[in-house]
């Protein structure tokens, strides 16, 4: 079933009664976030914290019209610990890249090694 809420949105039955038991979206937690520690935190980064998420209406996919997902927190929920873990995972994914950088570096100096062999004309 789905919901018409008052913005004129089509969305889940479960989304609007998250909405209504006062749960915060994860855009909501990032703003929160941005405006207390001074520092910019988007929905993205904080969608894997969430405890729950529920189909938000439809909208123009790749593949057609598709239904949305919004990540939910509940009220109470302890910024300080979730910024901690944000910049934890921030961290982990710069690990990340760095070591991936540094295996594409090894490879394109492998590469150089090869010269390229020249086509006869």
């Amino acid at each position: 079933m789905l919901a018409y809420e008052q913005t004129g949105k089509y969305v889940s039955e479960r989304h609007a009664e998250a909405s209504a038991e006062g749960k915060l979206t994860s855009g909501k937690i990032a703003g929160m976030l941005s405006k207390k520690f001074g520092e910019k935190i988007t929905a993205k980064e904080v969608k894997p914290f969430a405890g729950e998420w529920h189909h938000s209406g439809f909208y123009q996919g790749n593949r057609g019209s598709t239904m949305g997902r919004t990540y939910f927190f509940p009220p109470n929920t302890d910024l300080e610990e979730l910024y901690k873990e944000v910049c934890e995972a921030r961290a982990n994914a710069a690990e990340i890249g760095a070591e991936w950088l540094r295996k594409a570096k090894i490879d394109v100096e492998r590469i150089d090694q090869y010269p390229a062999e020249e086509e006869e004309t």
